[in-house]
């Protein structure tokens, strides 16, 4: 583990961890940390273990987002020569955003979904644990919550990351501090800008667009051809009583 993206969501996030894969770096975003240590994060956020980053993170070189930055001291902790970058914007701002993303993944909710996949309603359960327990609240209205966690949560990794190992970026500033702060050279590209209005919301609802998804999607079919057997047999077992 190289680096630490401590940042909350909606401050350049998924721009930052498209720019990091670009840089050559193994980069653990929420998708990763949570399809592949799914039970271990159930354990955390459910039966109050602690996490076992020196696990969950052996593979990787950067972690950004869900549940990782709410463990950003563990991950710290457990590979102290990291680099810690705290990504920020103007609260206003991000408050409009995250509170608009929380609208659109509302928009995904899906109780058949939970039904028939086990790991949709895995993925549920570690999601809004980790939204509660970095905000607060996983409802769209405590704006007022939102800004104070949004102050606390920086404010501690301002005071608690060393200074020579802590980068203050804002993504509006390109590609030069971040490539600085890991010796890296600037690329020729034109930094990335991602999740615009929450589009990631969107991806969720394509299933086959993520790990996850896929797994869902895979996990649906087989539970509805499951289904589709038992009515079939149950049809032919009734039809068999009543005309034979």
């Amino acid at each position: 583990m190289k680096v630490i993206c401590a940042g909350l969501a909606k401050t350049g996030t998924k721009s930052i961890t498209k720019a990091l894969r670009h840089l050559g770096y193994e980069v653990y975003d929420w998708e990763e940390q949570i399809f592949y240590f799914m039970d271990q994060w159930i354990d955390v956020f459910q039966n109050g273990a602690a996490p076992d980053v020196k696990y969950i993170y052996q593979n990787a070189d950067a972690v950004v987002d869900v549940p990782g930055v709410f463990f950003w001291e563990e991950i710290l902790e457990a590979f102290p020569d990291c680099k810690v970058i705290l990504s920020e914007r103007n609260e206003d701002s991000w408050v409009e955003s995250w509170v608009n993303q929380l609208k659109a993944l509302d928009n995904t909710k899906s109780v058949l979904l939970k039904i028939l996949s086990p790991t949709m309603r895995k993925f549920s359960r570690i999601g809004r644990a980790s939204v509660r327990a970095l905000y607060g609240s996983r409802e769209t209205t405590p704006t007022y919550v939102f800004r104070k966690r949004y102050r606390m949560h920086n404010d501690r990794v301002r005071s608690l990351a060393p200074p020579s190992k802590l980068l203050l970026y804002d993504v509006k500033q390109g590609w030069k501090p971040l490539c600085d702060f890991l010796g890296c050279e600037v690329p020729t590209v034109a930094f990335p800008h991602e999740n615009v209005k929450g589009e990631i919301a969107q991806k969720l609802v394509k299933l086959s667009s993520t790990r996850i998804g896929r797994q869902v999607k895979w996990e649906i079919q087989r539970a509805m051809l499951v289904v589709i057997s038992a009515i079939v047999i149950l049809a032919a077992i009734i039809w068999a009583f009543c005309y034979n």
